[in-house]
């Protein structure tokens, strides 16, 4: 699914930027961030599948170049967003921003969420 990567500014001040996730840079620390059961090679293959289906977005905020959250997208059956954001980075609307950007991208393709 198609995404502009792009730079937001947050409430505090700091720079996120979004984006497509690199499989080989992201596995580990979206691995983290979610705190998943899987590994980093299951991550690194879930990002690339996911990068290659149209019917699904992952995106990374990096602030300062680290993941600072996650968020994804599916559109297949039951449409629904997902997003993680690390502790370090809450409550600075950073949750928000990412959740919006999907929403963008939902409507884009004629899904409201």
């Amino acid at each position: 699914m198609f995404y502009m990567p792009k730079y937001h500014n947050l409430p505090d001040g700091r720079q996120v930027f979004l984006r497509f996730p690199d499989p080989e840079r992201h596995a580990l620390p979206v691995s983290r961030l979610l705190k998943a059961v899987s590994d980093e090679e299951q991550t690194k293959v879930f990002l690339a599948e996911a990068n290659a289906d149209p019917q699904r977005l992952v995106l990374i905020a990096e602030v300062a170049d680290a993941v600072a959250g996650c968020g994804l997208l599916e559109l297949q059956d039951k449409p629904c967003i997902q997003v993680a954001i690390e502790q370090a980075y809450s409550g600075i609307g950073l949750e928000k921003l990412v959740e919006t950007s999907l929403k963008e991208v939902a409507a884009q393709k004629g899904v409201e969420l």
